[in-house]
Parts: C-alpha cells; structure tokens; sequence
C-alpha cells in the first residue's frame, strides 16, 4: 500500500536448504488518487468566474488507509507474542485519551488546466482544534507560535475567464510536503451564451438578396473595432 508517488521496488526470497534460492522482483507503480471531491459551476462567457470552496483538512482516504496499516501490525504483533499483546493491551485500557492538536500542513497546488489560475500552494489548518491549530503569528518566549485562524483560512480560489461558451474540465492536485498526503480535486465549468440584446428578423423572397444595416453607437471616446461572428 503505496503513500508516495512513483515507482516502488520489492525484492522477496525464497529460500530452501535442498532447493536454494530464488528471488523475485516485484514492481509497483503509484498514481494520483481517486478523485476526493467534485465542484460545479456555471457562468456567462466572457465573465470571469471564481471557484472559493473550502477543503478539508483531514484526508478521509489517507486515514483509513493507515489504519489498515495499523490493524495490520496490531495483527501481526499479536501472532508473534500473545501474552506481550495481552499486556499491552491492558496497558492501553488504563491510559486516558489524550487530545491531539494537530499541526497545519503546507500543500503544493498543481493546476491541470492552463484556462484556471489560483495560488502555488495553500496551507490547511483543523479548523475544529481552535485558533491554536494554526500559526500566523511569530514565537514567544515558550516557542510555541501563537496565532489566528485568517479570515479565508483553508479556502482555495480558483479563477477562470471563459472566453466561449464550452465546458472547462480542470484537475487540482494538492501534494504535502513530505509527499504522503496526495490530493485530487476536479473542478467543472459551464460557460453558457451570453444573453440577447437584440434580435434581427429579415422576410425575403427565395432565392432574393436582403441588406440591412445594423446601427452601432460609440458613446465613448475611443475607436471601436467590431467583427460579426455567426
């Protein structure tokens, strides 16, 4: 079960006395992650557009996946000496939970679309461990960073200008530092027709030639360039 990505190499031996030995190499290769939300919008084309959505800072995936990895040891710790895991086990009863706070983390945002822009990186604080779960402030005298949540702590803008009407497809990938939390998000933009300002309508025998000039008025102080598309 990979938490990096990249390509990941192990080697396992087989061995027997009267046989030898033989070894096989097994190869795996990490890719992104299942997509971990999707967000929608829509606008007029030719409008700017602003995704501000507020990611979570716990990665659901991630977390079940290590605890897998930790039932596995409990597991395994248990087969290989079941009166130590008896007394661990009582030892764990005994103790009394303790509150964690956990520390904010710092991502790197990738944006797969080059028609969204947004920042290169992002940090995410827990929201529901208090103000004290983030550092925006400098070190006191304990060394400890004392500090505030910021008033768009954890939200994410991402920005189009569609300059058509399509749909725009945009992937956001968010990578800790340490490379063990991996984040996909897809973002869906719908640019829709600007509305009708004004509606032609030509009556024309067949096969007959109609011209109409259509008035545009320059209110302002500059020279216009206008091109029709149909």
């Amino acid at each position: 079960m990979p938490f990096e990505l990249g390509i990941h190499k192990c080697h396992v031996i087989f061995t027997d006395e009267q046989v030898g030995e033989v070894q096989y190499t097994i190869i795996g290769k990490a890719e992104l992650p299942e997509i971990l939300d999707t967000f929608q919008g829509d606008c007029n084309s030719e409008e700017p557009y602003s995704f501000k959505k507020v990611l979570n800072y716990r990665n659901d995936k991630l977390e079940q996946a290590r605890n897998q990895i930790n039932e596995k040891d409990k597991k395994d710790a248990k087969n290989r000496n079941k009166d130590s895991a008896l007394d661990l086990n009582a030892d764990d009863k005994a103790k009394k939970p303790v509150a964690v706070v956990n520390e904010p983390k710092m991502f790197e945002v990738e944006i797969s679309n080059p028609f969204f822009s947004g920042p290169s990186s992002i940090m995410l604080a827990d929201l529901s461990a208090g103000p004290k779960a983030i550092a925006t402030g400098s070190k006191g005298k304990d060394g400890k960073v004392s500090g505030e949540f910021l008033a768009d702590q954890n939200f994410l803008s991402l920005n189009s200008n569609p300059s058509k009407p399509a749909s725009y497809t945009c992937y956001v990938i968010l990578k800790s530092v340490d490379r063990t939390d991996i984040r996909l998000y897809e973002y869906k933009l719908t640019a829709i027709p600007q509305k009708i300002k004004a509606q032609l309508e030509f009556r024309v025998p067949a096969r007959g030639v109609v011209t109409q000039d259509i008035p545009i008025v320059n209110n302002s102080s500059s020279e216009w360039k206008v091109s029709a598309e149909l």
